[in-house]
């Protein structure tokens, strides 16, 4: 199947793209390979469940940042109607074609440091996760641990209770389904080198899942749903908010890497706290999600050199894998 489709523009797929897989693509392949979100000769792929079967997505950009356009393509290319809208719409919210940055820079007025950061990364977009429970699970693996142990947890798992695609001689890999990790013995995870308490935050997600009980009434859960989950605080709710749902004001307060961030380009005196941060953005209610995303991109794309197509991690990264807590690291 292929298809095509238009982003609100302005759109940079292969900048937002760059930051937004898991690992970031700017670190070193031979020590981070891909998890799910792969980087083909400039074309992202994702193997997504859809009509009840694995499904391999293709995205690449073909038009300008200003006027944007998405093409894609699947494997199998043969999919029923059904399976082809679900796979388009996954395709649409992946990229975060519906919200228009010209909204959000013009919110910036009156906000000079935000203004420069947002003419240095023009068409930056939030790379929005295509599931909910999958963004979860791995949120909690990632909690209070430095990055290599996650991904090495993260690896290990979906290697054993994943499904898997081939396409071209690669594999490709789905997350497990809820069903399956509701039935995973906590000894059985414990075996990954996840601990007790985490094994049963994923088992209590994944009967949620399974009981509809993650969308209330088939609608998106607010900040305040997610945290009545076991194992999913403020920071982890926020961020999910963010990564799955676009949610364009969600704040990740405690968020050490934000702060820091925050501290460098806000020009905040002192030591900034969440709720000096949270006053601070005050008068931005509506975007702080996407200021936020904006300044944790700073730590993966200098703005100073971004004319000169600069792209690499700074001494600062919050994913940087020397740091000592890895995401969902808080205050």
């Amino acid at each position: 199947m292929r298809f095509s489709f238009r982003p609100r523009g302005p759109y940079d797929f292969a900048r937002t793209a760059k930051f937004g897989v898991a690992p970031p693509l700017n670190l070193r392949a031979e020590l981070f390979a891909p998890l799910l979100d792969y980087w083909v000769d400039g074309e992202y792929r994702r193997c997504l469940w859809a009509g009840g079967r694995p499904v391999l997505l293709r995205l690449r950009q073909a038009g300008s940042v200003e006027r944007p356009r998405m093409e894609g393509a699947t494997w199998p290319e043969a999919l029923d109607p059904a399976t082809q809208a679900e796979v388009e719409d996954a395709s649409r919210r992946i990229v975060d074609a519906e919200t228009d940055l010209n909204e959000f820079y013009a919110a910036l007025a009156g906000e000079p440091r935000l203004a420069r950061l947002a003419a240095a990364f023009r068409g930056l977009k939030i790379f929005r996760s295509p599931s909910l429970y999958e963004s979860l699970v791995m949120a909690v693996l990632e909690q209070q641990v430095n990055f290599n142990f996650a991904g090495q947890v993260k690896a290990a798992l979906v290697a054993r209770y994943g499904t898997r695609l081939d396409f071209e001689g690669a594999p490709y890999w789905v997350f497990p389904a809820p069903e399956r990790l509701a039935s995973v013995p906590a000894g059985e995870l414990r075996e990954l080198k996840i601990s007790g308490q985490k094994a049963n935050y994923i088992r209590g997600l994944s009967q949620a899942a399974m009981d509809g009980l993650l969308h209330p009434n088939g609608a998106s859960p607010t900040v305040a749903d997610l945290v009545a989950h076991k194992g999913v605080g403020p920071w982890t709710a926020n961020y999910v908010a963010l990564r799955v749902f676009g949610a364009r004001d969600a704040l990740p307060s405690h968020d050490v890497g934000l702060l820091k961030a925050a501290g460098r380009h806000l020009a905040m005196r002192g030591k900034v706290t969440p709720a000096k941060l949270e006053r601070r953005l005050r008068r931005l209610v509506g975007w702080r999600g996407y200021v936020t995303w904006y300044l944790w991109h700073t730590e993966w794309e200098r703005p100073e050199a971004v004319g000169c197509g600069s792209l690499r991690p700074t001494a600062h990264s919050r994913f940087f894998p020397r740091k000592a807590k890895g995401a969902g690291q808080q205050v």
